[in-house]
């Protein structure tokens, strides 16, 4: 049966939008023309490892399969932002005097980073502040369920809450 399941999954709706995605992914993310079909077969892989949590009544296949590829496109560009971040810890002029960066304790850095999240929901809406509070715990399909609300408005809700974490410098959270 699983079988069926992912051959229905991955119809030529599917086929044509993992192949848009791959697409805009190489034009605006920085990925070569190579890395194209490791795109593609990334988020087939995502498509088909999801396709036994499609449920027809909640929603059609189409959006179903819609869902998944934006998530799963979130998840490349997430994981390409770290790995910029990561490279770019390490760079440093071999001509420059070596200044060691200030001790700061890793329990002592996340109390910091606790306190400006803290003061930056509490700036929020009161609908907003529910929502971010909510995310913190659960994940965003679970929130849009108890918040009885699409997974498009969510969606709107939390570039709300992300452009309020931007203006305070808050980008990361």
């Amino acid at each position: 049966m699983a079988e069926t399941q992912h051959t229905s999954v991955l119809n030529e709706y599917a086929r044509k939008d993992i192949e848009n995605k791959a697409r805009r992914l190489i034009r605006r993310a920085g990925f070569s023309r190579s890395d194209r079909e490791d795109l593609e077969q990334e988020l087939t892989l995502r498509l088909l490892e999801r396709s036994a949590l499609y449920d027809p009544s909640r929603a059609s296949l189409n959006t179903f399969v819609v869902c998944v590829i934006r998530s799963g496109v979130a998840n490349i560009l997430r994981q390409e932002a770290t790995k910029k971040r990561a490279a770019a810890r390490f760079n440093t002029s071999l001509h420059a005097e070596h200044v060691p960066p200030p001790v700061v304790e890793p329990e002592q850095e996340r109390n910091f980073a606790r306190l400006e999240v803290r003061e930056a929901v509490a700036g929020l809406a009161p609908e907003l502040q529910s929502v971010c509070q909510r995310l913190m715990a659960d994940p965003p399909s679970v929130v849009a369920r108890e918040l009885k609300v699409t997974s498009y408005q969510l969606q709107i809700s939390i570039g709300h809450i992300r452009r309020h974490f931007a203006r305070l410098g808050l980008k990361s959270f």
